[in-house]
């Protein structure tokens, strides 16, 4: 697979609003490059910089191995806490009464005695579940 073709496994990889591969224009947004200059890219008629390779990995959570080279696994582990904020701020662009945002409204309100409850709920569901496979 050439660097080429690796841009366009990360760019549809991802989805946007319409539940679609992102589009060159809506990638390119987001790392600062013109439609014309990733079709290119993608195309293998023109090059990839180290700055795009950078922004690429940045904004997308990609190893640079892999982006580069084709070494190693596409796309690097998120930490929990990154995994947190990219559900609070894809939260914060969703419309308030979407079921991510009430959903989120109802946990933060719960009590510690909700907690546990919904902890002991969980447990019996993957004992169950245990108890299936």
């Amino acid at each position: 697979m050439t660097i080429g073709e690796r841009v366009r496994f990360v760019r549809t990889s991802f989805t946007g609003a319409n539940g679609r591969h992102l589009s060159l224009d809506k990638f390119g947004e987001r790392i600062g490059l013109k439609r014309s200059a990733l079709s290119a890219m993608e195309n293998g008629d023109q090059g990839v910089t180290d700055q795009t390779i950078m922004s690429i990995c940045r904004e997308f959570g990609v190893s640079p191995e892999w982006l580069r080279d084709g070494i190693g696994e596409p796309f690097t582990p998120k930490s929990t806490d990154q995994e947190f904020a990219d559900l609070m701020e894809s939260a914060m662009a969703e419309p308030s009464g979407s079921l991510k945002v009430r959903l989120l409204r109802a946990m933060a309100r719960l009590t510690p005695e909700d907690w546990a409850f919904l902890e002991n709920l969980s447990d019996r569901v993957l004992e169950e579940q245990d108890g299936e496979n």
